[in-house]
């Protein structure tokens, strides 16, 4: 970046160095120090008048403190500031072609998952899990179901009356015992 930038694209280039570092992760410290040095190496060179100064480095460093608003910038648009384009690292698949690459990943799929990795009967539904759970807990209250399961609240409370639960009787209070507690324990 030092020998690529051209008079007129300085303060560009920085704001692109600035992004590039916060995405990164460049501490804040390296990244100033950094930018220092290439304004004391700039400043070895006749810009025409184009005086690149303090405030300069002070506004690319406050770009760097809010960067996570330029975090989503194109790398056409970082190498538009910069002046000239850069090397991209292209894919991530370490110089290999599509077809290798697929095949290493299709063989390691294979032995880590050798029953099979797909779910071929897909998603239980929310009204099927409700059912399952209402069978294997008779005891259960749509709380229960709740908490257990993990579905939401207004998921459970549309299966869980069109489900049905298993019978389970009613304790049947008598009235000396029913003003004692004045509410029924199971509903």
């Amino acid at each position: 970046m030092r020998d690529h930038t051209h008079p007129g694209y300085r303060f560009s280039s920085m704001k692109a160095l600035a992004i590039i570092a916060f995405k990164e992760k460049v501490t804040r410290e390296v990244f100033i120090n950094d930018i220092q040095e290439l304004a004391e190496y700039w400043a070895s060179y006749d810009w025409k008048g184009d005086d690149f100064n303090e405030r300069n480095i002070e506004a690319i460093v406050r770009l760097y403190d809010s960067a996570v608003k330029y975090s989503n910038t194109s790398a056409e648009t970082l190498e538009e500031w910069l002046g000239y384009e850069f090397k991209k690292i292209g894919n991530k698949r370490n110089g290999r072609s599509q077809d290798v690459h697929l095949s290493i990943a299709r063989a390691t799929r294979d032995v880590l998952h050798p029953d099979g990795w797909q779910n071929k009967d897909g998603r239980p539904s929310s009204e099927q899990i409700v059912k399952e759970y209402r069978e294997s807990h008779p005891e259960a209250r749509k709380t229960d179901c709740i908490r257990d399961t993990g579905l939401s609240k207004p998921t459970v409370y549309k299966w869980w009356d069109e489900t049905p639960g298993p019978k389970v009787s009613k304790k049947v209070f008598s009235p000396v015992e029913k003003s004692k507690t004045n509410y029924l324990v199971n509903y």
